[in-house]
């Protein structure tokens, strides 16, 4: 499952770090995307724009 990052919506479940890459990455004109597998843990993609 790979879900877009909403603001605030990993604070519970993958602590502060994610939320706080999240506001990063959109602060430079990026985004995060997560992809979760359950049992196995989670990848988390950071986009950000070249320039």
């Amino acid at each position: 499952r790979t879900a877009r990052s909403a603001a605030g919506s990993y604070g519970e479940e993958h602590g502060l770090g994610l939320v706080l890459v999240d506001r990063i990455a959109r602060a430079h004109g990026g985004s995060i995307a997560l992809e979760s597998e359950p049992g196995r843990g989670f990848v988390v993609e950071v986009l950000l724009p070249l320039a």
